[in-house]
């Protein structure tokens, strides 16, 4: 995870980087050099001699030579000895990289930070390190008595200032505040490695929840239900929807009882949850899915604007008694796409829709028993097949 930090900041400034050196690496015969980024197609300026290769970052570049990695200038001269099973790129003068270390008679790769010129800054004994902030700290792993891995924070000069307490940390937000995750709940760490916010919250990393955005509110779960905090923890949006998703354009979509919406900053449902799918907005836009399957684009009123397209019924097939009655799974494959619009199963005179369906459902909701019969309707765009079979995924 703290790997993924250290690309996230790298490609904030990766653009001006690169126009510094005006060089990027370039594959030919599996094997990498540097061509100007203004004309990659062009002849080489370092000769394709290395196994991998990074973009330059403050003058130097990684490079792989066999399993190992080093550095080298922009007139390619090896400035760091290729010594080392994992590099990252330099920030702020230091790289973070890793050896093979033996302990107890096994062997791990244990990460340290060494400066530009090739020197041991912070020695190899953490597991994986991130990139240090405005406070001059940076997130470290250590195992415990158990060995488990727990993460705490160093400082510049290799000193755990925070004791590696917490079981996994996440990027820093807009406003400074780093998830983290203690016993299973996730709380708010700001910039010195201050606990401003208790682990209060479910452990629920994805699309950007629990990341503070720029206003300095964060999307959280509790009792997995989902709401919105600020920067004091208090509540700006009750825990109420089974899936919320962070603002886009002042809007964010909600689903709540298998229906889609969308509330603005207040928390008002100025769209109401109707709709079987849907996604963000953009360019004052949202694309929907209604309960038949029709797709629309929508304005931030509701109001549809473009009938994308109608779906037509691909196929219809009764099912008798093939279903195991433990743990009923239907399986589909298509011709065009990868998954169908709307997927009806009819069972016991109730119809029950599934949106979006990607290769198998669970019809344990259906509430179907071993030996009874169901109808199942595809729905999709014209032209498609498809291919349905009771049990695992289709190969």
């Amino acid at each position: 995870m703290k790997r993924l930090i250290t690309i996230c900041i790298m490609s904030i400034l990766i653009q001006s980087l690169h126009a510094q050196t005006g060089l990027a690496p370039v594959e030919e015969n599996n094997k990498y050099g540097y061509k100007s980024t203004n004309n990659t197609g062009g002849s080489f300026i370092i000769p394709p001699k290395y196994d991998d290769a990074h973009y330059f970052f403050e003058g130097l570049a990684a490079v792989r030579i066999g399993d190992n990695w080093g550095y080298i200038d922009v007139n390619g001269t090896m400035k760091i000895q290729a010594k080392y099973v994992a590099a990252n790129d330099f920030y702020e003068g230091l790289a973070d990289v890793a050896i093979d270390v033996k302990e107890g008679g096994a062997t791990y790769e244990k990460h340290g930070f060494i400066n530009k010129a090739g020197a041991t800054v912070i020695p190899f004994k953490y597991f994986d390190l991130g990139v240090f902030n405005d406070a001059g700290l940076c997130s470290a792993s250590v195992k415990d008595a158990q060995g488990k891995l727990k993460f705490g924070f160093i400082n510049k000069s290799g000193t755990m200032v925070v004791p590696a307490k917490y079981d996994s940390l996440s990027g820093e937000g807009a406003n400074g505040y780093t998830p983290f995750v203690l016993n299973g709940k996730v709380g708010f760490l700001n910039s010195k490695a201050v606990e401003v916010i208790h682990p209060t919250y479910d452990n629920n990393f994805r699309n950007g929840l629990c990341s503070f955005s720029k206003d300095g509110q964060a999307v959280v779960m509790l009792n997995h239900k989902m709401g919105l905090i600020d920067a004091t923890g208090k509540v700006v949006i009750s825990f109420k929807y089974d899936y919320m998703d962070v603002f886009r354009e002042d809007m964010a979509m909600v689903e709540a009882n298998g229906k889609w919406g969308f509330i603005n900053a207040s928390g008002v449902e100025v769209i109401p949850l109707q709709y079987a799918k849907e996604g963000s907005f953009n360019s004052g836009q949202a694309l929907v899915w209604m309960e038949d399957g029709e797709e629309w684009t929508i304005d931030k009123t509701g109001k549809q604007i473009k009938l994308l397209f109608k779906p037509e019924i691909m196929d219809s097939t009764i099912f008798s008694g093939e279903f195991n009655d433990k743990k009923p799974t239907l399986s589909f494959k298509y011709s065009c796409q990868s998954n169908a619009l709307m997927v009806i199963v009819t069972a016991n005179g109730k119809e029950h829709k599934f949106p979006g369906v990607t290769g198998i459902i669970d019809l344990r909701r259906v509430g179907i028993k071993k030996g009874e019969n169901i109808r199942v309707t595809v729905k999709n765009r014209k032209g498609c097949t498809v291919t349905m079979a009771p049990g695992g995924a289709i190969k």
